[in-house]
């Protein structure tokens, strides 16, 4: 009997050598006899002694390949030998199989190799002839794609392989293999078990581009879908909750000596006005500038003892925010190396509100302490007309016992004059009530400046006089024409003039006007005892109040701030200058109508 070098032969061999199973009737190979052991065969080199080298090198996990020569068959054909344990233990059990050269030669690779290697790793393979016609399959293969049909040998791939695909997937692969070409999809199988399988088909052709063969390979990829399924889900859900975090976020690595951005969310890019793939995954001190490096670096180094640390950082030059941030340090995973959490947020308004809250609380001390100052002020304002009237009228009446009526009309004038003064407090407070509500009404008229003053001069002339000082008034030659509410125009002179007789106890007061860059200036000047410098700067505010050089305070403290806002609502500028001991000038400054 002879046999076909096309045939499969596989033999299931015991450890001595001892047939158990053949796949095949022609057993009988060059023989008489029936053969029961792998070393009745007659090739060369024997089977037997590939077996002892196969056990002896049993450690190395490769298939064991060879080649040899039967001497019986016509043709002198050979034979590839794949030799593999199957059973371990004490009755160890080999499997023998052995591959026709010619067929190995016409698909124009190594069957029994390839073969080998796709059982070996539990891997999906195909072998067909040049029609498509299946001749070899692997055991996954069997398993992935075997479906309505129980035997896939001899049957058409495209058949079996179509089961399992859509029609415009269908419609590629037919194509692939009628034009001979290669092929690739992933594909649902249709088994019980619900698994994906990348396939990939590859046309061999001989070296007259004659196409010989289709191999077909499998992988398996239901594990690798489903992972990287998850893994996107879940870094979609990671950068979802990262991108979300209020304020700035990011992670940094430290490993090997080196600290890199690890991760950071959006609001931490954009403020840093980084490139987010370019700079993940780089140390840092390519990344940040020197001042905001050297800030991490020395936080990291006082949040490695203390677990978190604070710190703050000023962004911008022309519109500035402040950052307040913190690190906490997490060292538990130190295969990974210490990962330092970074948080931040914008607290400019933050310090601004803190900033104008203390500025706040210091101008509510400060108006808190003037006001108990301008209330005792106020008290003793009110008391010295009262005790003055008192006084007057026990006078008045033993002059009218003693008739003395002359004595009488004078200490009433003196009493009008006195209430005249209480009545002129009363009008402050209640024009400064107005001033620090915004109630104040301006009625501009256009008027000029010198008549104004010229009034102004006469009416306190005979006040200034009685206190024996020297009144001096020097006008502008020229008109000069501004837009201002003529009843508080004439108040601030008022003002200013009171203030400034009740300052000086000897000098003069001069009153006068002057033209000076297309603006009108009224000027008041004294020869007084004149304001500190540390007092100037307060003396505008309400309610303070001069001392006298035996710290005697004069006056309610209401002359200048009212002055000074009745000059700025009608759009003029108010400028007070003085020195200690030499007197005072204030200026009135209002733009002229006309020149």
């Amino acid at each position: 009997m002879s046999i076909n070098p096309t045939d499969f032969i596989l033999l299931i061999v015991e450890s001595n050598g001892g047939i158990v199973y053949s796949n095949t009737e022609y057993i009988n190979i060059g023989t008489s006899k029936s053969v029961k052991k792998i070393g009745d065969l007659n090739f060369n080199p024997g089977l037997t002694d590939l077996l002892k080298s196969y056990q002896a090198f049993e450690d190395n996990k490769l298939p064991l390949k060879n080649s040899f020569d039967t001497i019986n068959l016509s043709n002198n054909n050979k034979f590839s030998v794949i030799i593999k344990k199957v059973v371990k233990g004490s009755n160890s059990l080999y499997s023998i199989e052995l591959l026709p050269s010619s067929l190995e030669s016409e698909v124009n690779i190594n069957m029994a190799e390839l073969l080998s290697s796709a059982d070996e790793n539990n891997l999906f393979l195909i072998v067909t002839d040049g029609s498509g016609l299946i001749i070899f399959v692997t055991d996954p293969a069997k398993h992935y794609l075997q479906n309505r049909f129980k035997y896939l040998k001899g049957r058409k791939l495209f058949d079996i392989v179509c089961e399992h695909l859509q029609l415009s997937e269908k419609e590629k692969f037919k194509a692939a293999m009628f034009n001979g070409t290669g092929w690739q999809a992933d594909i649902r199988t249709m088994n019980k078990s619900e698994n994906y399988l990348r396939l990939k088909l590859i046309p061999v052709r001989d070296n007259s581009n004659q196409l010989k063969s289709f191999i077909l390979f499998g992988v398996e990829i239901t594990k690798l879908l489903k992972e990287n399924f998850a893994y996107k889900k879940v870094g979609r859900l990671t950068k979802a909750i990262i991108d979300n975090i209020p304020g700035l976020f990011a992670i940094l690595r430290e490993k090997d000596g080196k600290i890199i951005l690890g991760e950071a969310n959006v609001n931490f890019v954009k403020t840093f006005k980084l490139q987010k793939h370019i700079v993940l995954n780089q140390d840092i001190k390519t990344i940040f500038t020197s001042e905001f490096l050297g800030l991490l670096l020395g936080t990291i180094r006082k949040v490695k003892a203390k677990r978190t640390a604070y710190f703050e950082y000023t962004m911008g030059r022309k519109n500035i925010i402040y950052y307040g941030g913190k690190i906490i340090h997490l060292s538990e995973l130190k295969e990974s190396g210490d990962f330092y959490i970074i948080t931040m947020r914008d607290i400019t308004d933050i310090l601004k509100y803190e900033k104008q809250l203390k500025k706040n609380y210091n101008q509510e001390n400060y108006l808190n302490k003037l006001k108990a100052s301008f209330l005792m002020n106020m008290a003793i304002e009110i008391r010295t007309p009262y005790n003055s009237i008192m006084a007057y009228s026990d006078l008045i009446d033993e002059y009218l016992d003693e008739e003395d009526y002359t004595s009488v009309k004078e200490l009433l004038n003196s009493t009008k004059n006195v209430l005249k003064r209480v009545s002129s407090l009363f009008d402050n407070v209640t024009i400064l009530s107005q001033v620090e509500s915004g109630d104040v009404r301006i009625k501009k008229v256009t008027l000029d400046c010198n008549e104004v003053v010229r009034l102004a001069f006469y009416k306190i002339k005979q006040d200034v006089e009685q206190k024996n000082l020297e009144f001096e008034m020097n006008l502008f030659p020229e008109e000069l024409v501004i837009e201002a509410d003529w009843v508080k125009i004439e108040r601030v002179i008022f003002l200013l003039l009171d203030n400034a007789i009740k300052y000086s106890s000897k000098g003069k007061i001069t009153l006068e006007t002057k033209k000076e860059n297309k603006c009108a200036h009224i000027i008041i000047l004294d020869t007084g005892k004149g304001i500190s410098e540390q007092e100037l700067n307060k003396l505008l505010e309400p309610f303070n109040i001069q001392e006298d050089d035996v710290g005697i305070s004069e006056g309610a403290g209401l002359g200048l701030t009212i002055a000074s806002s009745y000059t700025k609502l009608m759009g003029g500028k108010f400028n007070i200058e003085s020195k200690r001991g030499k007197g005072t000038k204030i200026t009135l400054s209002f733009p002229l109508v006309k020149e």
